[in-house]
């Protein structure tokens, strides 16, 4: 090793461009960190989107810091046993009442790519990234194209969103406001041109009462705010079966029993 320490410049030009990001802000806006700091965030949006680098919300949508509430990881997937995105969904949608869930996935994605490679190897990745990835593998098999895959992911993500949310207890727990209306919308961003398409979306609404007699065998049960019945508990669905690197009775790659109580490792 040399005698004096290297300067890391990652970090430097980090703060370098944080200074100059935040004066330019304050020259055009001034005062404006202050009063945010001062008011409770408002977002009217949750995006749940990927960990890639190059979709960065706040800067393909041309938002400011307090518009969006954010959720993100590899390949922009939702399961109600994953402790981190459930919660984000919950406080987002009781304590900050978003209006709307989007989940965007993009094209040339790496988890995408990943899940393709562990269908042709017949071997998921190594460690908690196999256990992440096992639902988007699962669909890699039934869609062998890029886009088709891609576009499938969100769909089901989408739709695991709205479960989750019919499944919350939707008034709040001081008793002072009713749940309202949340729309769930599922994107792809094209890195081609940086264009943002929308696939469908979901209006979620409050339950009813009383389940009426003739839907009671399709009535959602719930209880505290969780699923009674998961369906896919161990973050599969039903018919999914079971496969090397995923254990019926041992802590899944992340940390999850298949009952939803964390394990700390």
């Amino acid at each position: 090793m040399s005698g004096y320490a290297q300067k890391d410049t990652t970090i430097s030009n980090l703060v370098r461009r944080n200074e100059d990001w935040a004066a330019g802000i304050e020259r055009i806006h001034p005062g404006a960190f202050p009063r945010m700091a001062r008011r409770p965030q408002q977002p009217k949006v949750l995006w749940i989107g990927c960990s890639d680098s190059r979709v960065p919300e706040s800067v393909i949508t041309a938002s400011v810091p307090g518009d969006i509430f954010v959720h993100r990881n590899i390949g922009n997937q939702f399961s109600a046993d994953d402790p981190s995105a459930a919660s984000v969904v919950q406080f987002a949608v009781q304590r900050l009442r978003v209006s709307h869930v989007v989940v965007v996935g993009h094209t040339h994605c790496g988890g995408v790519a990943a899940a393709f490679e562990a269908v042709k190897d017949g071997l998921p990745p190594s460690g908690p990234l196999g256990g992440w990835l096992h639902h988007l593998i699962h669909l890699a098999r039934h869609h062998p194209d890029a886009t088709d895959l891609t576009e499938a992911n969100v769909v089901s993500a989408i739709d695991r969103v709205r479960d989750f949310i019919e499944k919350m207890e939707y008034l709040d727990p001081r008793g002072e406001q009713e749940f309202q209306q949340v729309t769930v919308v599922g994107m792809v961003y094209e890195l081609e041109t940086g264009r943002l398409r929308e696939l469908g979306r979901r209006e979620v609404w409050p339950p009813q009462e009383e389940a009426d007699e003739d839907e009671s065998d399709t009535a959602t049960v719930y209880e505290a705010g969780r699923y009674e019945n998961p369906p896919y508990a161990n973050g599969q669905y039903a018919d999914e079966p079971y496969e090397d690197g995923v254990y019926e009775n041992k802590p899944y790659a992340n940390g999850v029993y298949a009952t939803g109580i964390p394990v700390y490792v």
